[in-house]
C-alpha cells in the first residue's frame, strides 16, 4: 500500500521521491479506536444496503420484463378478439342472408352449424385466456406492490443510515515527525504515518498518499480532486482519486522545485 501511495506521486513527478530505509523505516500505524469502529460499521451497513439495492434492481427489471410480456400477450389477445368478432359478424350476416332467402340447403346448414360450433369453441378459449390474463395481471400487480414496499423500506434504511452516520469532521490520518537533537546537531528524525480510519483499500491508499504529501512538506489545497485536498483528512471525499492532480504537482514544484519534474 505504501508503494502504491508513493507511486501516485512518483508517477506524476517522473522521478523517485521516496527512499526505503530498512534501518530507520517509515512505519504506517493503523490505529483502531472508535473512529475506525464507526467507519467499519458504516461500511458494513452500506455494503448490506448495496446488496439489497442490487437485488431490488434485479427484481424490478424482471417485473418490467414480465409487464412487457403481459402487455404483448394482452395486445395479441385483443387483436384475436377483434378478428374473431369480425368472423362472427360475417357468419351472422351469412345466416341472415340465407334466412332472408327462405332458408339454406341442408349441406349449407351443416356448414353453418360447423362454423358456429368452431366460433363458439374459439370464443370459449378466448374467454379462458382472458381469465388467465386477468389472473396474471393481478399476480403481477401484487409483485409490483411488494417491490414498491421493499423499495420504500430500503429508502427508509438509507435515510436512517445517513442520520446515524452524518457527515462529520473526523481525522482520517496524520503524518508525525519527531526530530532528536544533541545541541544544535540533528541526531535523528523519526517519521510515521498514523491512519485512524478507512473504509476500503482505495481510501487507505489516498490517506497514505495524502500524508506522504505532508512528509514532502506540502500543505492543503482547495481542490477537491487533489490528493492534498483538506477534505481527505476528515470526510474521505474523493476517495476514488487515482492520480496526483495538476494542483498537487504545482504545489510540489513550488515547495520542492528540485524534486518536481514530469508533466
Amino acid at each position: 500500500m505504501l508503494e502504491q501511495a508513493a507511486g501516485l506521486w512518483e508517477d506524476r513527478a517522473g522521478r523517485s521521491l521516496f527512499r526505503h530505509d530498512p534501518d530507520e523505516g517509515f512505519p504506517i500505524r493503523l490505529v483502531y479506536d472508535e473512529r475506525q469502529a464507526r467507519t467499519d460499521e458504516r461500511t458494513r451497513r452500506e455494503a448490506e444496503l448495496a446488496v439489497a439495492r442490487a437485488e431490488l434492481d434485479v427484481e424490478g427489471e424482471e417485473l418490467r420484463r414480465r409487464g412487457d410480456r403481459h402487455a404483448a400477450a394482452r395486445a395479441r389477445f385483443q387483436e384475436h378478439q377483434r378478428e374473431l368478432d369480425r368472423r362472427v359478424d360475417a357468419h351472422n350476416a351469412d345466416v341472415r342472408g340465407w334466412n332472408e332467402r327462405g332458408g339454406a340447403p341442408e349441406a349449407v346448414v351443416e356448414r353453418l352449424d360447423e362454423v358456429a360450433r368452431a366460433l363458439g369453441e374459439e370464443r370459449a378459449a378466448l374467454e379462458e385466456e382472458r381469465r388467465d390474463l386477468e389472473a396474471e395481471l393481478r399476480a403481477l400487480q401484487r409483485e409490483v406492490d411488494r417491490v414498491n414496499r421493499a423499495n420504500a423500506q430500503h429508502a427508509e434504511r438509507v435515510d436512517a443510515l445517513a442520520r446515524e452516520f452524518p457527515t462529520v469532521t473526523m481525522q482520517a490520518g496524520e503524518y508525525r515527525e519527531a526530530i532528536r537533537r544533541e545541541g544544535r546537531r540533528v541526531v535523528s528524525v523519526g517519521r510515521e504515518i498514523r491512519v485512524y480510519r478507512f473504509g476500503n483499500a482505495n481510501e487507505l491508499r489516498l490517506i497514505v498518499a495524502h500524508e506522504l504529501g505532508h512528509a514532502l512538506g506540502l500543505g492543503h489545497i482547495d481542490e477537491p480532486e487533489a490528493v492534498m485536498s483538506a477534505a481527505h483528512d476528515s470526510r474521505l471525499e474523493g476517495a476514488g482519486v487515482t492520480r496526483v492532480h495538476a494542483a498537487d504537482l504545482q504545489m510540489l514544484r513550488s515547495t520542492c522545485p528540485q524534486l518536481a519534474g514530469g508533466q
